[in-house]
């Protein structure tokens, strides 16, 4: 992550100069050229750069909105399974996540003490439904 605010912090720099370099240009000269150019650049790169910086933002986060919803359709679709399938699937930090906010609970499984079942709740499922509206 340190690379990437590196080059967004060296680009947002570089844009910033241009801005004032284009300020000075105006006051002194009048010259509206360098203003829309600048204007046009930061449209240009900065947009691009932000959204690009927000989606290695987002990469990063295990818990990111994008990686919730996609876990909380994969639980909801599945209704019930084993911590070790989702886990397979999400990862624990997602499985240890939607414990404690309650969108799953673990209920006793019939078949084997060892292992530990998953079950959605009904939180889950009306908050899959809010997400999707």
């Amino acid at each position: 992550m340190e690379k990437e605010k590196k080059i967004y912090a060296s680009v947002a720099t570089v844009l910033a100069l241009m801005f004032v370099i284009s300020l000075v240009f105006f006051v002194v000269k009048h010259d509206f050229d360098w203003l829309i150019a600048t204007f046009i650049a930061i449209l240009l790169v900065g947009k691009p750069l932000n959204y690009w910086y927000d989606r290695q933002v987002e990469k990063k986060n295990p818990l990111s909105f994008r990686r919730v919803k996609n876990a909380l359709n994969y639980v909801v679709e599945k209704y019930e399974g084993t911590k070790e399938d989702f886990i397979r699937e999400k990862g624990e930090e997602m499985y240890n996540h939607f414990l404690s906010i309650g969108y799953i609970h673990e209920p006793r499984c019939n078949t084997n003490k060892d292992v530990v079942c998953w079950e959605v709740t009904r939180l889950g499922i009306i908050r899959r439904e809010s997400v999707h509206r």
